[in-house]
């Protein structure tokens, strides 16, 4: 799978698919080209580490996305 984000279109196997929003549930863990995994504010929710990173990351910054179920609540109650 291949995300163009500017574009928003998303190419799978069976096509292309245009998109004005996209939600991607993969677990803890992004892995498809273009999927955002490798910018710096996206924040895999996993262990403490990860908790401390979102948190020293929430002093400077004042908005978040989180999804993915409840730790997606929990991390977006901890965050608040």
């Amino acid at each position: 799978m291949y995300i163009d984000r500017k574009k928003r279109d998303v190419y799978a196997q069976d096509g292309r698919w245009s998109v004005d929003r996209l939600l991607i549930a993969t677990g803890s863990k992004l892995s498809c080209r273009g999927s955002g995994n490798d910018l710096e504010a996206v924040i895999s929710f996993r262990d403490i580490v990860d908790v401390n990173r979102m948190l020293s990351y929430s002093r400077s910054h004042s908005k978040a996305v989180s999804w993915r179920g409840l730790l997606g609540l929990e991390a977006a109650n901890g965050l608040c």
